[in-house]
């Protein structure tokens, strides 16, 4: 489902909603907004932030399968894998002239996944289970990642770029969603921070 509204020329809002899942118990919400902004012919501005979760069952993961020594089995625990996400993109386009630009993106991702209500085929082929009494795990991941690209072409057909990217990334097991202390944390920790130049040129 999907809404776009054009308020003026210089505005485009979208808005969006999908869901999905299946009779296994798999379920995926996603609500999104996109803004366009144009101030003039030279800037625009979009804004996209989202809010999805979803809920899975996880099959074959190797990081909980164990081995029980007393009765010589190898155990394979099925969770359901419970994971909201808040993302947004923030994109400025600014074109100086003609032939030189800039453009920046922002990207953030926010998600936490709980694996909850663990259990193990007791039957393949009827679709059984054998609940387990294994604790709930929890992690969660947090991303930053802005880019810029600064254009310059500099004769017909030849073009310079310089291009820097910077990523952090954090991953704790905290029990709470927290948004405010996630994003406070991707700001003030340290980042790789990467710088590329390319040059295109062409030959007559």
């Amino acid at each position: 489902m999907g809404l776009r509204k054009i308020d003026e020329e210089s505005t485009v809002l979208g808005i969006g909603y999908n869901q999905g899942g299946n009779t296994e118990g798999n379920l995926d919400r996603t609500s999104s907004i996109n803004l366009t902004y144009k101030l003039g012919s030279r800037l625009k501005l979009s804004f996209s932030p989202s809010y999805s979760k979803s809920k899975n069952i996880v099959y074959n993961h190797e990081i909980y399968n164990w081995y029980d020594d007393s009765a010589k089995v190898w155990h394979s625990p099925v969770p359901q894998l419970e994971q909201p996400t808040i993302s947004t993109g923030i994109r400025f386009d600014y074109t100086i002239s003609p032939v030189i630009s800039l453009q920046t993106f922002i990207q953030s991702l926010i998600w936490q996944g709980k694996y909850s209500d663990f259990k193990e085929f007791s039957s393949y082929d009827s679709y059984t289970f054998t609940k387990l009494d294994d604790e709930d795990i929890i992690s969660n991941y947090s991303a930053l990642m802005p880019n810029s690209v600064f254009r310059w072409e500099f004769s017909p057909g030849s073009t310079f770029y310089l291009v820097w990217t910077r990523n952090t990334e954090l991953s704790s097991s905290n029990e709470k969603f927290e948004l405010m202390s996630n994003t406070v944390d991707l700001l003030i920790e340290k980042a790789a921070n990467h710088l590329a130049i390319k040059i295109t040129y062409w030959i007559d």
